[in-house]
C-alpha cells in the first residue's frame, strides 16, 4: 500500500487541528453513504477518503458496512444499478454503467461487484466491469478470453471461477465433455460448489477445482418442485439453496 496504517491515522487527527485524536478518528465511523458530503469539507479531506488505507482500516475496526446491488430494466429498456444500506431504508443509485448489457453475469469478490459479459444489441461481449464502492465507480477489467451471455458466475476460494481479482488475469480452462447448456441463468455457491439453473429448466452444478471437468443434474428436486422456467432466482440462505421461479399467471412461488 502506499501508506501505512499509522500515516493515516495521523493524517485524520492533522485534519482537525486543535481535536483530541479521539474525536479525529471518527472520520472513520461516518458511513460510506455520507462520505460525499465529507468530500466537499476540503481538498484534505477529499484526499484522504481517497486512500484505500483509510477503508483498510475500516474493515480492521469493523465499521464497514454491507449494502445489497440490484440491477433493474426500466419501462424504457435502460438497465440501472442501485444499492441498499441495511438499517438506513435508503436506495442509492450507482454512476451510470459504462456500458449497458443484456445478460451479464454478476459476482462479488474482493470487495467489488463485477459485471461479466452480456450483450449488445446482437453482439456478444467479452468486457468485464468491476464496480469498487469504496469511491463509487466503474472501471475496465480484463476481458473474458470468450464473449458470453447469461453465464454462471460463483466465487470459490476468494475468486470467481475462473477469474483471479488479485492478478486480474482469466484461467483457461477445458470445456466440459458432456452436453452443452446455451444459458445459465441464475447460479449460487454452496459448500464449495457452484450450482446454476440452466436454459433447459433443470438444477446442475460443479465443485471447486473440478467445474471444467463436468456439469452435473442436480437430483431429487423435482418431486417437489414444477419445471423450473428460465426466469427461476437461486441463492444460499443459511447453507440451504433456495429456488425461486415464476408460475404464468401465478405470481411467484420458492
Amino acid at each position: 500500500m502506499a501508506e501505512s496504517c499509522s500515516t493515516v491515522w495521523w493524517s485524520i487527527a492533522e485534519l482537525i487541528p486543535g481535536l483530541p485524536d479521539d474525536l479525529a478518528i471518527h472520520l472513520l465511523r461516518v458511513s460510506r453513504p455520507h462520505h460525499v458530503l465529507l468530500r466537499c469539507v476540503c481538498r484534505r479531506w477529499r484526499s484522504l477518503l481517497s486512500l484505500p488505507t483509510f477503508f483498510d482500516l475500516r474493515i480492521k475496526h469493523n465499521l464497514s458496512q454491507e449494502w445489497l446491488y440490484v440491477m433493474l430494466r426500466t419501462s424504457t429498456g435502460e438497465y440501472k444499478w442501485i444499492s441498499f444500506i441495511d438499517g438506513s431504508h435508503l436506495w442509492l443509485p450507482l454512476p451510470p454503467l459504462p456500458e449497458p448489457k443484456i445478460g451479464p453475469a454478476c459476482a462479488v469478490a474482493d470487495g467489488k461487484l463485477y459485471m461479466i459479459g452480456g450483450s449488445q444489441g446482437q453482439r456478444l461481449c467479452r468486457s468485464v466491469w468491476a464496480f469498487d464502492p469504496r469511491f463509487n465507480s466503474w472501471q475496465s477489467v480484463a476481458p473474458m478470453k470468450v464473449a458470453r451471455k447469461f453465464a454462471a458466475a460463483g466465487v470459490l476460494a476468494g475468486q470467481i471461477h475462473t477469474y483471479n481479482p488479485h492478478t486480474n488475469e482469466w484461467t483457461t480452462i477445458p470445456s466440459p465433455p458432456e452436453k452443452r447448456y446455451k444459458w445459465f441463468h441464475e447460479s449460487a455457491v454452496l459448500q464449495n460448489k457452484l450450482f446454476a439453473v440452466a436454459d433447459m429448466g433443470g438444477v446442475v452444478g460443479g465443485e471447486g477445482q473440478q467445474l471444467e471437468d463436468t456439469w452435473l443434474e442436480v437430483q431429487g428436486w423435482q418431486k417437489d418442485v414444477p419445471k423450473v422456467a428460465s426466469c427461476a432466482m437461486l441463492t444460499n440462505v443459511g447453507g440451504k439453496l433456495y429456488v425461486l421461479w415464476e408460475i404464468p399467471k401465478s405470481g411467484w412461488e420458492a
